[in-house]
């Protein structure tokens, strides 16, 4: 009947029909910058904030061949959103995730792990304010940022990236930021496996803390969220689980970390599983948005 069952996902970004040209101009541009700047493998990264839900339902189950409905235990908060902002340098070093909660404050009663850093906004959502904190707080106290190295930090085309004060902060910590304009997806190391990486455990923390059968219930019988610091301990978790050998290779396939003599540059059309204009990429002087998602100096 050319009928056909299909999983449920989401939309993604759109590439442009040129990409493949563009990508080659990233990837030389890249090299060239590496070659002149000098950044250290450390002092490379990728930040990028990802949504998180309350409640993080499988897409799939396992049941018996002809049940008609498949009940899941949810505690039906899977449209409320959190934000977290994630951030590893091509040295392998996975810096401290900030989790904004979606609040006007942060519960004083409640124990958080110290190995994140937790803020409240209360739509949940990255600020710029929030931005700028996460400059100072996260990147300005990386491994061996006070020895105030040429750095490189690979971002998207959110506008809190794009600040006056965002600028002067980066130009202070004498950091180059780069945006992939309109191909983020196939060119930040957090989008092309590290994200996926981290949501999966962090989904195996949510279903061991959802088949737990001692929750405290609401009113209507739902089984109440689980607690601000809960969802921290699991991000702290997912993200301290996420192996070495995944972001080495998301930075090289996102053209990052290759060996400068080109021996590498092939890993960027390799197809190994993971989820998912020259000067047009640099960020570091005062580009100009265009409709696209482009920069352009």
């Amino acid at each position: 009947m050319g009928l056909a069952l299909r999983h449920r996902t989401t939309i993604c970004q759109k590439l442009p029909k040129d990409f493949a040209q563009k990508l080659l101009n990233y990837q030389r541009y890249i090299t060239n910058r590496r070659k002149t700047g000098n950044f250290p493998m450390g002092q490379m990264a990728n930040a990028d904030e990802t949504a998180i839900y309350h409640d993080m339902l499988p897409n799939y189950t396992l049941k018996k061949k002809g049940v008609k409905e498949v009940p899941l235990k949810t505690n039906g908060c899977e449209k409320l959103c959190l934000t977290v902002m994630l951030a590893a340098t091509a040295g392998r070093r996975k810096l401290p995730p900030l989790l904004i909660l979606k609040t006007k404050t942060l519960p004083k009663s409640e124990a958080f792990p110290k190995d994140i850093i937790v803020r409240a906004q209360e739509k949940g959502w990255m600020t710029k304010e929030l931005m700028l904190e996460w400059l100072k707080i996260v990147w300005g106290h990386r491994p061996r940022a006070f020895l105030n190295q040429p750095s490189m930090l690979v971002l998207d085309t959110f506008k809190g990236h794009l600040t006056d004060s965002m600028k002067n902060q980066l130009c202070k910590m004498k950091t180059e930021v780069v945006i992939p304009g309109g191909m983020t997806s196939v060119l930040q190391p957090m989008d092309v496996s590290i994200n996926k990486s981290f949501k999966d455990r962090l989904r195996q923390q949510y279903l061991t803390w959802i088949a737990d059968t001692a929750h405290e219930l609401t009113e209507t019988g739902k089984i109440k969220r689980a607690a601000p610091s809960e969802v921290a301990w699991w991000v702290s978790a997912a993200w301290k689980a996420i192996p070495d050998s995944i972001i080495v290779r998301s930075f090289k396939k996102c053209c990052i970390s290759n060996a400068l003599d080109r021996s590498e540059d092939d890993i960027v059309w390799e197809d190994d599983g993971e989820d998912k204009d020259d000067s047009d990429w640099a960020m570091d002087k005062d580009p100009v948005m265009s409709d696209d998602g482009e920069s352009y100096e």
